[in-house]
């Protein structure tokens, strides 16, 4: 499901926002987007979200903005150690990490956490709250603190 929701939503998301009445694109991202939701009964999701979620609950930020300034940064974490757990999506992990970035780019979003307005500062308590979230669990890489702290700082700069 989750490489279903990829080519749909992949393929999709850069027509959809560049001409909102193209309702093929917004056909492909409303069943991308429903694929993604079903994929994520079966994955549990991963450290994007349990990153994510702090950002939303302390700061406010958009939980989708969040989720996706944090992914191409947890992308290349649970890629760095040589495994690719991404290898259905992509051989390359560091090209989906700038496809991603692409994509955020394309939708107008913020691409890194300062551009949200989160204060450098704050990686400690963000990171302490991230490994706290039952989502960290289903990561494929295993992370706690000081490991969700490294992804927050490379998600400053």
């Amino acid at each position: 499901m989750s490489r279903l929701a990829w080519s749909r939503l992949d393929s999709a998301f850069e027509r959809a926002v560049r001409d909102r009445r193209d309702d093929a694109a917004r056909a492909d991202m409303l069943m991308g987007a429903h694929l993604a939701g079903a994929a994520i009964e079966q994955s549990m999701l991963g450290a994007a979200h349990a990153c994510a979620n702090p950002l939303t609950a302390r700061l406010g930020i958009v939980h989708g903005i969040a989720v996706g300034v944090m992914l191409p940064h947890v992308v290349r974490f649970n890629s760095a150690n040589g495994e690719n757990p991404y290898a259905a999506l992509s051989d390359d992990p560091e090209w989906l990490a700038r496809r991603l970035e692409r994509l955020l780019e394309a939708g107008g979003l913020p691409r890194r956490l300062a551009d949200c307005g989160v204060p450098q500062g704050m990686i400690s308590d963000l990171a302490r709250e991230a490994a706290q979230q039952w989502t960290v669990m289903f990561n494929p890489r295993l992370v706690g603190a000081a490991e969700l702290s490294e992804v927050y700082a490379t998600a400053f700069s």
